[in-house]
């Protein structure tokens, strides 16, 4: 057990500090980086963070693929594309189907 004099115990009670701060959020304008939200643009922040991420993703599958899927156009690289064509079947490649296929 503690035994504390009166006088040394109003002198620990907590009394507010005016020179600790507390930062939760880095403050890229006072880094100098004015185009970076701040702590007051949060959900900014975040949506940036997302979009970057997601430009990362993104350019990381085109440099595996060698393929620019947002123009849609196959580039130089280790795949090799080809246009496929769709077209519709004949009827003498088109097989009958017998009804266990049907599911009667």
């Amino acid at each position: 057990m503690l035994y504390v004099s009166a006088d040394r115990h109003k002198n620990m009670e907590r009394q507010p500090n005016s020179h600790v701060r507390r930062q939760l959020f880095v403050d890229e304008e006072a880094n100098g980086n004015d185009d970076a939200a701040g702590p007051g643009d949060i959900d900014g922040h975040y949506i940036n963070s997302l979009e970057e991420e997601m430009d990362r993703d993104l350019q990381a599958k085109i440099d595996y693929w060698n393929y620019d899927f947002k123009n849609d156009v196959p580039l130089e690289g280790e795949w090799e594309w080809e246009l496929m064509v769709e077209t519709e079947p004949s009827d003498d490649q088109i097989e009958p189907r017998s009804e266990s296929d049907q599911g009667a």
